[in-house]
């Protein structure tokens, strides 16, 4: 049956409530600079929580060493902030989550969906390892992670042939196609461990008494089903929504199923924001770095 189509990118269809209600984690995969994809999360949550459940938000963009101190934050707020309280908390938020150390610079565009869980006294979770881990893991391996959590998620144990051929597509294409062939193994090895970091953080959301789904933002590759978080989820029942903007392809805003080539449940589509290409940037700087003198 064909999904109904989207008024405008901020309402939220019932397809997406349906499949939601079904599932312990929503997963909305961003590309991170999109507007119109902030919007969605916000209002994705709103309705998650308008349905009658209680959603923690699982942040990629937050550090998971930072976690004890965003606790302290959000509990400090008590059960009914006062909208002054939580102005204050998510004026402190970047500093205190590892947004800001961690190389994020918009923290305008997440403020809302941040806002939402601390308006419902909602727990959000830090799922990304900070720089200094993941440096630490391309160097060392998987000594550089805690034992407890590569053993949990199986990392010391070979990726599918399948995940170590998509991952090395997918990280060749993020790097314009110059991702250098001696650094893949590296490479995919912190993508692994990223997206276990996301799921891990999912499904200690799970666990809490009070909390009876998650809902990640996070970059479209990390919620794919065939490579990123999902397949580290176990049991959990999971609903992937890539994000996705107008184009050739999506001439209108809407939701609707995936395409053969989509490894999602579903695809929620944006207006389209213009941007520069940023292959054009980066291959300007390659071209700088072979022609500067030696």
């Amino acid at each position: 049956m064909p999904i109904p189509a989207l008024a405008a990118d901020t309402a939220v269809p019932t397809a997406f409530t349906d499949a939601a209600a079904r599932t312990d984690v929503v997963a909305l995969g961003e590309r991170h600079d999109h507007a119109g994809h902030h919007r969605i999360q916000a209002a994705a949550y709103r309705a998650l929580i308008a349905a009658g459940r209680r959603p923690a938000l699982v942040m990629e963009m937050f550090s998971r060493d930072a976690q004890a101190a965003i606790d302290a934050l959000t509990a400090g707020l008590g059960p009914s902030p006062t909208p002054a309280a939580v102005d204050e908390a998510l004026d402190r938020m970047p500093d205190v989550s590892g947004f800001t150390a961690g190389g994020w610079r918009d923290w305008s565009a997440y403020r809302p969906v941040v806002a939402v869980a601390l308006d419902h006294g909602l727990p959000v979770l830090a799922a990304d390892w900070p720089m200094a881990d993941r440096r630490a893991l391309s160097q060392d391996g998987w000594q550089a992670l805690p034992a407890d959590f590569v053993t949990r998620f199986g990392l010391d144990q070979p990726a599918a042939p399948a995940v170590v051929d998509g991952l090395t597509a997918a990280i060749t294409a993020g790097h314009c196609g110059h991702a250098p062939e001696a650094a893949l193994p590296a490479m995919i090895r912190v993508q692994r461990a990223r997206d276990a970091g996301i799921a891990g953080a999912a499904l200690d959301a799970l666990a809490r008494p009070d909390i009876d789904q998650a809902l990640i933002i996070a970059g479209s590759g990390h919620v794919r089903r065939d490579l990123g978080a999902p397949l580290y989820l176990g049991d959990a029942a999971v609903l992937a929504v890539g994000l996705a903007e107008t184009g050739a392809d999506d001439p209108e805003p809407g939701l609707r199923d995936p395409r053969p080539d989509e490894p999602f449940d579903l695809v929620w589509v944006a207006e389209a924001q213009p941007r520069e290409d940023p292959c054009i940037a980066f291959r300007a700087a390659l071209e700088a770095m072979n022609t500067a003198p030696k």
